[in-house]
């Protein structure tokens, strides 16, 4: 348990293998279902969610069949739900999450309360799941009042910074801004290097969006430097993603042939929701290069984990990720004629897999789009209702960006200046424009 809190993910496969062996020659299934959670958990944790798959549902599989409902069922359910959360199954994620919850609820354990309730809020954000951020943002506060009324201690880091990637998408960047400043010097404190990749990688999007391309960029590099030093993979491919995206619209260096790579690794381990994000920066990278033929074929690439979300969930917000690539693209004119006949294809097979009755309308509008540059989240977000809102950050807010990169006001700043920073900066944020 130790060495896997610490990211020292050989020192703890060795022993955790060894335990396993031990469990299993005594016939001790519940001590195997403990450990085969634990052997998933540094499998997920280490870029190899494939392996987290099969421990998990071993696990799973034992816990039912002994009917326990203690904590190592609590976790069994967990762990199978962080498995299905990275390969882009939000709806079994949540399924899995609320198990553990009711399990955990029943045994009093308020650390896995509260971790159930976070996950389910990140299961909910449109970039990774459901698109739900009303109730993405439910599930982090609940969340968030357990962790701090039962003083623990790492729990609110990464749940802040799920908040956060919601609060962007609904425009409230202050808000985000004020919360990752505060995550961050909690989670460098804590020494949880996996944490503070994903928290420099939410800051990195927040700039992203603002057009502070050379300070994202700065985020996710470091980012990827932590987990280089610590030797961990855990979000490597989605900073490695961020990273190229960000020097592409700096017109720093680039290497599409490494994220090549990475998007392969992705795909081979299950890391399905990750390979989107690889998936836009090679389509970006292809068309600053000159090729939209080839950046059409890396948006128009249906993954296993787009097929997966359009069963899930309808397909919205990945297909929204895919609309936004894609707008870009259709902005060289020298691709409009093969992509006209990409398009067609496509949206007949995604459109049908989705719903079969539906028309095979294209994914992009037929009208010229507006030469602006779209800069930040564009989702389709799905909640009761069906209601659908798309989120638009097609301009950048000028005084507020110009004002966040010249103050430089770092993620060492007090939680007061933060907030205030925040505050100052994003006082003009967009409005968010609703459909039902």
């Amino acid at each position: 348990m130790a060495y896997r809190l610490a990211d020292a993910y050989e020192q703890a496969l060795a022993f955790l293998y060894e335990a396993l062996t031990a469990s299993r020659g005594m016939r001790d299934d519940r001590h195997a279902a403990d450990t085969l959670y634990h052997l998933g958990t540094v499998a997920w944790s280490n870029g190899r969610n494939d392996l987290a798959i099969t421990h998990h549902q071993q696990a799973v599989d034992i816990c039912e069949e002994l009917r326990l409902t203690e904590l190592v069922a609590v976790q069994a359910f967990h762990g199978r739900g962080e498995a299905y959360f990275a390969n882009a199954q939000p709806a079994a994620a949540i399924r899995s999450f609320s198990r553990s919850l009711e399990l955990a609820r029943g045994i009093a354990d308020m650390s896995d309360e509260s971790e159930n309730l976070m996950m389910i809020g990140w299961a909910c954000i449109g970039q990774m799941g459901l698109g739900n951020y009303t109730r993405a943002l439910s599930h982090f506060d609940a969340a968030l009042d357990i962790a701090r009324s039962a003083d623990l201690q790492w729990h609110p880091g990464p749940t802040l910074i799920g908040r956060a990637h919601a609060q962007m998408a609904l425009g409230r960047f202050g808000d985000a801004w004020a919360a990752l400043n505060d995550a961050l010097p909690r989670l460098e404190t804590l020494r949880l290097a996996r944490y503070q990749m994903t928290a420099h990688d939410a800051l990195g999007c927040l700039l992203l969006d603002l057009n502070l391309d050379q300070r994202a960029s700065e985020h996710f590099e470091r980012g990827l430097a932590l987990g280089h030093d610590a030797g961990i993979m855990y979000w490597r491919p989605r900073l490695q993603a961020n990273v190229l995206i960000a020097q592409l619209r700096i017109g720093g260096p680039v290497d599409p042939a490494a994220l090549q790579a990475t998007l392969r690794q992705t795909q081979e381990h299950s890391e399905a929701w990750q390979t989107l994000r690889c998936l836009e920066a090679l389509a970006e990278s292809a068309l600053a290069a000159g090729f939209p033929g080839t950046a059409a074929r890396h948006s128009h690439t249906p993954p296993r984990h787009s097929v997966t979300m359009s069963k899930a969930t309808g397909g919205r917000p990945a297909q929204a990720q895919l609309r936004r690539t894609l707008y870009r693209i259709w902005l060289a004119p020298a691709s409009r004629p093969a992509l006209a006949q990409i398009d067609a294809a496509f949206a007949r097979r995604v459109h049908h897999q989705t719903n079969p009755r539906n028309s095979t309308k294209p994914l992009i509008a037929s009208t010229t789009p507006p030469t602006a540059r779209p800069t930040a989240l564009t989702d389709i977000c799905s909640g009761p209702g069906k209601r659908r809102t798309l989120v638009f950050h097609s301009n950048v807010i000028g005084n507020n960006a110009s004002t966040i990169n010249s103050t430089g006001t770092s993620h060492r700043s007090n939680a007061r200046h933060a907030g205030t920073s925040a505050e100052t900066l994003f006082s003009n944020r967009p409005a968010v424009r609703g459909r039902d």
